[in-house]
């Protein structure tokens, strides 16, 4: 999915009829990520495919293509004998879920769930919810202030609570005053650049596992391999536009 641009659905749309439920799963999550909507008429008939996984990723993406009508699917699916039915439901309902209270409502058919793995999810999924309704908290750290306030604004309208900072240092104060749910940080600052801040956040126990983002102009992967050794979770390549930033973000949420 992160090689082939819309046009070129049709290359994965080949492998839905793979006799591996694990592989139909991954193709349905790739014709997501590939974004073409042409493929909604398609995934409507894995709305009760009996594989949980590629079930989940099928109504996940119909949603998100914009078909609302996946509420018996989900109900199905926490009624389920199959613990792994229920938990990848649940699953389900974390993503989608956030400001949908019918959607939310369901989850009380898996509230008493004997099952672990169905009450982590559940977990889980909750705690994603409410911080999707409070707001995903984005620290932007940047020394170019025009470029972290065009990207805080946008984030800011799509329901997002930015904060920026204008160097590494500041940026430590910042998340010593609240632990954002995401860090997005230039490579290149004054005062304390990218490459120590991101050394401190992973070395104190409260932020080593909060999602960072490394953003640079400078093309290498020898830096790539250095910055992913220090801990970054993913390297965004300058420049570029808001909309590659909010996907990155949301691939972390």
């Amino acid at each position: 999915a992160d090689m082939l641009h819309q046009k070129e659905a049709s290359l994965l749309m080949k492998m839905l009829s793979d006799s591996d439920p694990r592989v139909r799963a991954n193709v349905i999550e790739s014709l997501e990520a590939v974004g073409n909507r042409k493929v909604l008429g398609i995934l409507m008939k894995y709305k009760y495919d009996r594989d949980n996984r590629a079930r989940a990723n099928a109504l996940k993406a119909i949603w998100n293509f914009g078909n609302k009508e996946i509420a018996d699917s989900l109900q199905d699916m926490l009624l389920s004998p199959d613990p792994k039915m229920r938990a990848s439901g649940v699953w389900v309902i974390g993503e989608i879920g956030h400001d949908q209270q019918n959607i939310k409502a369901l989850l009380k058919a898996v509230k008493n769930d004997k099952d672990e793995m169905v009450q982590d999810n559940l977990r889980k999924s909750l705690t994603k919810i409410t911080k999707r309704e409070q707001g995903i908290i984005v620290l932007m750290a940047d020394d170019d202030l025009e470029f972290c306030k065009n990207i805080c604004l946008q984030l800011k309208k799509d329901g997002f609570r930015p904060t920026a900072a204008g160097n590494g240092k500041t940026a430590l104060a910042k998340i010593e005053e609240q632990i954002p749910d995401i860090v997005l940080m230039n490579l290149r600052m004054p005062e304390m650049n990218g490459l120590e801040a991101l050394k401190s956040i992973r070395a104190k126990e409260d932020t080593k596992e909060v999602p960072v983002i490394m953003m640079s102009d400078l093309d290498s992967s020898v830096l790539l391999k250095q910055v992913s050794k220090c801990g970054a979770n993913d390297y965004l390549l300058k420049p570029f536009n808001y909309e590659q930033v909010k996907e990155k973000i949301q691939s972390y949420l």
